[in-house]
């Protein structure tokens, strides 16, 4: 699944497509390209790894509001002359999925896989900043504030909220437009309220794991948009899985729970959120799950969210997960060791 996740994170960033250099006043191979999402493109949305590739964000730490969310339009590489094939969208996906990641070295795969992807100039790929929220509404900007999410689970009203949610999917296609911000949303929490002194209790859908899952899926659906290829926006229920505070120790606490009360309680909503949902990003926690961290968790990252729900597309960690694993165990254990932590023993022996 490493491919699906670098193509996203090269193809969502692209900043030309052969559509483009088609349309009126479009700029020829070599020079910076129009925005695909204008009004002369109305259908520029992107897909799977496919076309509608957006226009980039501002680099690293360049932004407005914590960690550069908001971050605003920046100019564009200019495209490659002639146009590598993985530009033309008459060719089928694979085709062009497979072009661009054999064009890419091992030093841009790695530099596309953070949370600031860099520009690769040379094949016209502009940065990408992945953080945007959008919880009740397109954040860091002007944009309709819906009630939190705890009101709007009390509503009881599942059409109402897919409703919402495509407003926020719309709202955010016309930010886009006009500012170059991102087109994926870490949205919804579906996370459980267990415990009402968590400091993010009213971002979520409240305490029942069942109608937080009938409302993840009228978010996701809502935002992702009704087009059998194109997204309208990508939504990414979050934090995949058993988190629910104390908000000041989630880089480090471990959630130790029974297989009854994961699959009972903390699972449901997720896995109707993909299975029903078909949402094409999840983000992992930063916590620990019996031991092992989320964010590189085999059992919840693999053999639940792939192998037993069937998920297809790409795992965001929360902002510095990656690096709390990093910092945590790599000055106190060989490398083999923290292999081994995350995804166990290759032998079959069970994780540390």
């Amino acid at each position: 699944m490493f491919k699906t996740a670098l193509v996203l994170a090269a193809l969502l960033s692209l900043t030309a497509m052969v559509e483009a250099a088609d349309a009126a006043g479009a700029a020829a191979p070599g020079q910076p390209a129009p925005s695909l999402n204008s009004a002369a493109n109305p259908d520029g949305a992107f897909a799977p790894g496919a076309a509608g590739e957006t226009p980039g964000a501002n680099p690293p730490g360049v932004g407005r509001g914590r960690g550069g969310r908001g971050a605003m339009r920046v100019a564009p590489p200019p495209r490659p002359n002639p146009l590598p094939p993985f530009y033309d969208p008459k060719l089928p996906l694979q085709k062009r999925v497979d072009d661009l990641v054999g064009r890419l070295s091992l030093e841009e795969k790695v530099s596309l896989m953070g949370m600031d992807s860099a520009a690769i100039p040379r094949l016209g790929i502009a940065s990408y900043r992945w953080w945007n929220e959008a919880l009740h509404g397109v954040a860091n900007g002007t944009a309709t504030v819906f009630p939190n999410p705890t009101g709007l689970a009390a509503a009881w009203d599942v059409n109402l909220h897919h409703q919402m949610a495509a407003a926020i999917g719309q709202e955010g296609r016309a930010r886009h437009a006009a500012q170059g911000s991102g087109l994926d949303f870490w949205a919804p929490n579906i996370n459980l309220l267990r415990d009402p002194r968590w400091g993010r209790a009213q971002e979520t859908y409240g305490e029942d794991p069942y109608l937080s899952g009938r409302l993840a899926v009228a978010f996701v659906t809502g935002m992702q948009g009704d087009d059998p290829f194109y997204f309208q926006a990508i939504s990414t229920p979050k934090h995949f899985a058993v988190h629910s505070g104390p908000e000041p120790e989630r880089h480090r606490i471990n959630m130790v729970v029974t297989d009854q009360d994961l699959y009972t309680t903390y699972l449901p909503q997720f896995e109707a959120a993909v299975r029903e949902g078909h949402c094409f990003s999840i983000m992992s926690a930063y916590s620990a799950l019996n031991g092992i961290p989320d964010s590189g968790n085999k059992r919840l990252l693999t053999d639940i969210l792939r192998d037993q729900w069937g998920f297809k597309g790409y795992v965001v960690s929360d902002v510095d997960a990656v690096a709390d694993i990093y910092r945590s165990l790599a000055q106190l254990l060989p490398v083999q060791r923290c292999y081994r932590f995350c995804v166990g023993d290759p032998r079959g022996e069970r994780p540390l």
